[in-house]
């Protein structure tokens, strides 16, 4: 796998104090957004973690030339394409659970963090990428960095500890679904979630 470049992490990110809101401090920091733990620590930052549930709907909303919307796109979960020069949309499967939908946001926004190029070598017209039963390096990554960004592994750790490694009050919490917190437990290499 290609690494990535070790860039600095704007302080900003980082910093925990007053939440972030001005879009001008959004754009600034969307380009270093280039890893599951940048966003994690943007979203920290910025106010998009309320207690333990990341707020993937408004981290979307706040990203430069990157539109939201919700559409019956069945069988389809979702799909990111490219509708401009440098402007992408995501598309949400209306017709699925809120724990699903905010799976799929968090799948698409990885792509468009980490798999832009990809997408710019499709054929014109056909500059979709779709979140659906497909197996391959990519979806593989956006799955689990969707999973990283919807579960950063110290809350996720400290959740599965206060209740007691129970998938469903687990899940609650995080706004995912069973499947998600037993696939993030394996990830981390704990036991007792039923995976």
């Amino acid at each position: 796998m290609k690494k990535r470049p070790n860039r600095p992490m704007d302080p900003m990110l980082i910093e925990q104090g007053e939440p972030l809101s001005a879009p001008s401090i959004v754009q600034q920091s969307a380009s270093a957004l280039d890893t599951p733990e940048r966003i994690i620590a943007f979203c920290r930052s910025a106010g998009l973690i309320n207690g333990v549930e990341t707020d993937i709907e408004a981290l979307i909303r706040l990203t430069p030339n990157l539109e939201l919307s919700y559409a019956d796109i069945s069988p389809n979960d979702a799909y990111i394409e490219k509708v401009d020069d440098g402007k992408y949309k995501i598309v949400i499967n209306s017709g699925h659970p809120r724990t699903r939908q905010r799976f799929s946001m968090a799948h698409e926004y990885v792509h468009f963090q980490m798999h832009r190029s990809e997408i710019e070598k499709m054929p014109k017209g056909e500059m979709i990428m779709h979140r659906n039963d497909e197996r391959n390096r990519i979806e593989y990554q956006a799955n689990r960095y969707a999973g990283i960004i919807l579960m950063p592994e110290d809350s996720f750790r400290a959740v599965s500890l206060a209740e007691h490694g129970k998938v469903e009050a687990i899940a609650s919490k995080f706004g995912v679904s069973s499947l998600s917190v037993r696939f993030r437990a394996r990830d981390l290499g704990i036991a007792g979630h039923g995976l």
